[in-house]
């Protein structure tokens, strides 16, 4: 019979308030899991150490696996493929003027 790390998940549960769910999507975004497979698995009592490893990783540095969803679910248009003036420019509904007053 496999055996789970249970004092990890708990001690995790706290930084993600006891929400299961939350939990849930954030090893599946960090794994390419579905949700709802993992969402089941925590709700058995089934805590993978692959899970919680993700779960570490997020409540380590939440910032960075925020951006890192964030970046998922970007817009995969070619505007956003150059930061600079000129991007900013081209696309631009104003009237370019330097003149200052």
């Amino acid at each position: 019979m496999k055996t789970y790390d249970i004092a990890l998940f708990y001690e995790l549960s706290l930084f993600f308030k006891d929400d299961l769910r939350l939990m849930a999507h954030a090893v599946a975004y960090a794994l390419n899991l579905n949700a709802k497979t993992v969402y089941k698995d925590f709700s058995f009592g089934r805590y993978k150490d692959e899970y919680l490893k993700a779960l570490l990783d997020v409540s380590h540095n939440p910032k960075e696996a925020y951006l890192n969803l964030l970046m998922k679910f970007r817009d995969k248009s070619p505007i956003f493929d150059r930061d600079d003036f000129a991007n900013a420019e081209a696309y631009s509904v104003f009237n370019r003027e330097y003149k200052k007053k």
